[in-house]
């Protein structure tokens, strides 16, 4: 009866590691900055801002050098009407190099224009 007990104390602490585990994954899946800054791109596509914001810190946390990643949080820290906090990271974006429009930009500018209509 001991070594069935010991079993069943060996499933248990196996089904624990599983739910865990599973548990965690969502997380796991951005590994790269790039993945997290893929990631604050489709939550700022859905209005998600705040969201999109902590997954941009999260890109940048990776790579402090990654340009677009600051560009987009400056975007989306205007959008929630941070602005001092988005000039800055415009201006971060900028001295790191970076020129133009994101996709994250250009889907959040056009889904403000048709708000207008």
């Amino acid at each position: 009866m001991k070594y069935f007990g010991g079993v069943l104390i060996i499933v248990k602490l196996c089904l624990s590691f599983i739910v865990l585990s599973i548990l965690c994954m969502p997380t796991l899946g951005q590994t790269t900055a790039k993945d997290w800054n893929d990631k604050g791109n489709a939550l700022g596509s859905q209005g998600k801002y705040d969201e999109a914001i902590t997954a941009f810190n999260k890109a940048i946390e990776l790579n402090p050098k990654y340009a677009e990643a600051w560009y987009n949080k400056g975007f989306a820290l205007e959008l929630v009407g941070k602005t001092s906090e988005s000039n800055a990271a415009y201006a971060k974006a900028k001295e790191l190099g970076h020129k133009g429009l994101s996709e994250f930009t250009e889907v959040a500018r056009k889904k403000r224009w048709w708000q207008f209509w």
